[in-house]
């Protein structure tokens, strides 16, 4: 995501290269909205990188208006990052929610909030 917002990556068609490798990677689910994954070597694949890799993709999808991809991202923040308590983690383990201590994240609660007024500010979709 950051080679693209930094120049490295141009044009529509190389960021679609970009998120194709991803996705025959494993780095990426197509309709997950989450864009870190973090296999370890132990063989537990469960365990995603939450809000910072996400961000960068939730830009690059509303800068060439694939709006229903930034979408994805913003309710997999909701879905998966943020506590009941509205606090953000920036790491998830799909089968151990617990893996990381909860605690309040300033940095991935600032960026959902960018992503929300970024996102509801250009769509309407209810």
């Amino acid at each position: 995501g950051r080679a693209v917002l930094c120049g490295l990556v141009e044009g529509e068609k190389d960021v679609l290269r970009v998120y194709n490798q991803m996705l025959q990677t494993g780095v990426t689910i197509e309709g997950l909205g989450l864009y870190g994954h973090m296999p370890y070597r132990n063989g537990n694949n469960g365990i995603w990188y939450l809000s910072f890799p996400d961000y960068y993709w939730f830009e690059i999808w509303m800068k060439y208006g694939y709006y229903h991809k930034a979408k994805e991202i913003v309710d997999a923040q909701l879905r998966y990052a943020m506590t009941e308590e509205y606090y953000f983690a920036e790491r998830m383990d799909v089968a151990d929610p617990y893996f990381v201590p909860w605690s309040p994240n300033a940095s991935a609660t600032g960026r959902m909030l960018i992503m929300l007024t970024k996102y509801y500010g250009v769509c309407n979709d209810g």
